[in-house]
This record gives C-alpha cells, sequence and structure tokens, in this order.
C-alpha cells in the first residue's frame, strides 16, 4: 500500500512540473497578409495601443497614448480614444484623464444628476425639515415639520429643529408652530396701589 501511494505521488509531482505556466497576456488571432497563416498575436496593454501587427517573425507592436487619449484595456486598437470632454458648469472631475482612464465627471455638492443634467438640490421651506439629504445621484426629500418643531427658513440641508421649552419664570408668550419657535417671557403685572391721594383733617 505504501509503495502505492509512493509511486502515485510520484506521477503526481512528474504532472505539475511538467504542466505548461499559462501566459498572462491576452491574445488575438490575425491573418498574416504575406503567409496566410493565423497566427497568435499578443494584445497592447491598458494605455497603449497596437501601432503594427505581430508577424511570424515579429510580435505585437505598441506605442503609448499621447496626452488626452487613453485605452482602459488590453486592445489591439489602431490608436488610442479620446477622453471626455472637459467638466464644465455644474460638473466637476471626479477622474482625471489619464493614459490607462477616461475622464469622468459628477455633479458638484449641492446638485444630482437627472437626465444628464446637473440639478441644484430642491430646499425645503418653512416648515418643513430635511428628511434626506441630497446626493450627486438623488434630490432632496422633504417632510412636513411635525408637532413640537419647526423651521422657520428654506434650507436643503436643515431639519426640523424642537421647539424650545420656557425655563421657570417664563411663560409662552406665543405658542410654536410649524413655521417659528416658542416665545417665552416674563408677565409683568402691576398691582393696583391701595393708597388714595385724599387729603388729612385739621
Amino acid at each position: 500500500m505504501l509503495v502505492f501511494l509512493s509511486k502515485t505521488l510520484v506521477l503526481l509531482s512528474g504532472s505539475l512540473c511538467g504542466a505548461s505556466v499559462v501566459d498572462p497576456v491576452p491574445t488575438f488571432d490575425h491573418r498574416d497578409p504575406v503567409t496566410g497563416e493565423i497566427l497568435k498575436c499578443r494584445k497592447c496593454p491598458p494605455g497603449t495601443f497596437m501601432s503594427a501587427h505581430c508577424t511570424a517573425t515579429t510580435p505585437t507592436q505598441c506605442q503609448p497614448c499621447k496626452n488626452g487619449h487613453f485605452t482602459d484595456l488590453w486592445n489591439y486598437l489602431p490608436r488610442c480614444l479620446y477622453c471626455s470632454d472637459l467638466c464644465t458648469g455644474n460638473l466637476e472631475v471626479e477622474t482625471e484623464c489619464s493614459p490607462t482612464t477616461n475622464r469622468i465627471c459628477r455633479c458638484k455638492e449641492g446638485f444630482y444628476s437627472a437626465d444628464d443634467f446637473c440639478i441644484r438640490h430642491t430646499e425645503c421651506g418653512p416648515g418643513y425639515g430635511v428628511q434626506t439629504k441630497g446626493t450627486q445621484q438623488t434630490n432632496t426629500v422633504c417632510e412636513t415639520c411635525p408637532e413640537g418643531y419647526f423651521s422657520s427658513s428654506s434650507s436643503a440641508v436643515d431639519l426640523c429643529v424642537k421647539h424650545q421649552e420656557c425655563s421657570s419664570g417664563q411663560s409662552v408668550l406665543l405658542t410654536g408652530s410649524a413655521y417659528s419657535d416658542t416665545v417665552c417671557g416674563a408677565c409683568n403685572r402691576e398691582n393696583p396701589s391701595s393708597s388714595s391721594g385724599g387729603g388729612g383733617t385739621t
């Protein structure tokens, strides 16, 4: 039994040692215009393009992308791709153009993308607060201020604020609403004079 296992391990190790290493460089088929032979040509790496096909005696010729151009995949393109236009208006750069990446724009802070336009986030008006802040992909979600809370201004970021509670010795002069805070103050009451203005007797 031990002899059998030893022979099996020897055979397996021999198979592994003799296994071919997979070439990590992707290839494509190309017919040699001179010989008509189908060749396995190597693709060009990202950041380059194919300047000449491989032949039976020479490998694929690759050249680097010029400024403002890119390729982000292994390829056999005859030229690099143009980077997207500059990010203007309400757009800002998320990823800059490089030999291996296209330029990617995104909406600026305070704007979101809708139908290929950057639209300013909606402001929640008085009586409303922000339930969910807007992102670069979504608009603001507003909610009516619940009982005991208020908002007196328009904002795309502010939440409803809790009404203040009058401290000891103060009274509610004006009850708060969804649009305004509670107004507190001291009630000053004048006591009527107990003295009269009559003259004395002689």
